[in-house]
């Protein structure tokens, strides 16, 4: 009892892992099966939960831009931008989720097993096919996705609609022709790193929660890093 009386007493750090752990390791136990009923459904609410947070980190760093006193009303407003958050949240649920769960499918059956070959192959035709497509999804979605809201809300006749939908194609092609190389350029500077430790060492049902994960920092640190570049000061 003397020695007991004489222990130090716990960390901070100590106590919030005493209380942690348990929970950590319950929500995986509830995730893996979640993953085993419905795979595609909880891949597409993460996916979808990653690019909505990764917008809304965005937007929290866009409005907190130095900026003229005539412009802080709008930033405000982009700011408090859900409709362009959920825009974001629904390519990762309805298009990047999906693709890649029937993609990742077939690379693992095409190249099976965790040596190092078999991985770099995963990695390279993830790379050279399904990445460039992506991004030319990805830089197309908002626009198009803004068009076709807008449609629903403003378009009093058919004419209308495919006037706003060819606006918004018109918009989409022009995003990708100024923005799909450097995007290329800037995936193959991360995921080539990030992908050869995924693929090998994270089982196949759960590399699409890594890939949401890393996503959410990699790209917010990215935008921060394009805010200091274009910031005068």
């Amino acid at each position: 009892r003397e020695r007991e009386s004489e222990r130090a007493p716990l960390s901070t750090l100590e106590l919030a892992r005493l209380w942690m752990l348990p929970f950590v390791r319950c929500l995986s136990k509830q995730y893996c099966e979640a993953l085993k009923r419905a795979p595609v459904r909880v891949k597409a609410l993460t996916s979808g939960a990653a690019f909505g947070t990764t917008d809304a980190l965005a937007q929290v760093r866009e409005s907190a831009a130095p900026s003229d006193a005539d412009d802080h009303q709008q930033q405000q407003q982009q700011h408090h931008d859900a409709t362009r958050m959920l825009v974001a949240a629904s390519y990762g649920a309805l298009y990047q989720a999906p693709l890649n769960h029937i993609a990742w499918n077939v690379l693992e059956r095409r190249f099976p097993g965790t040596s190092w070959a078999a991985v770099m192959s995963r990695v390279a035709v993830d790379q050279l096919t399904l990445m460039p497509v992506n991004m030319v999804f990805f830089l197309s979605w908002r626009p198009v996705s803004t068009a076709l809201l807008s449609a629903l809300d403003e378009a009093r006749s058919l004419d209308d609609v495919r006037r706003i939908f060819m606006d918004g194609l018109a918009a989409a092609e022009a995003n990708v022709r100024a923005a799909w190389a450097p995007a290329c350029t800037c995936a193959l500077s991360i995921w080539p790193w990030v992908h050869p430790l995924n693929f090998r060492y994270v089982p196949l049902e759960r590399r699409r929660l890594v890939t949401n994960v890393c996503s959410v920092f990699i790209f917010s640190f990215a935008t921060w890093v394009r805010d200091e570049k274009d910031d005068p000061d």
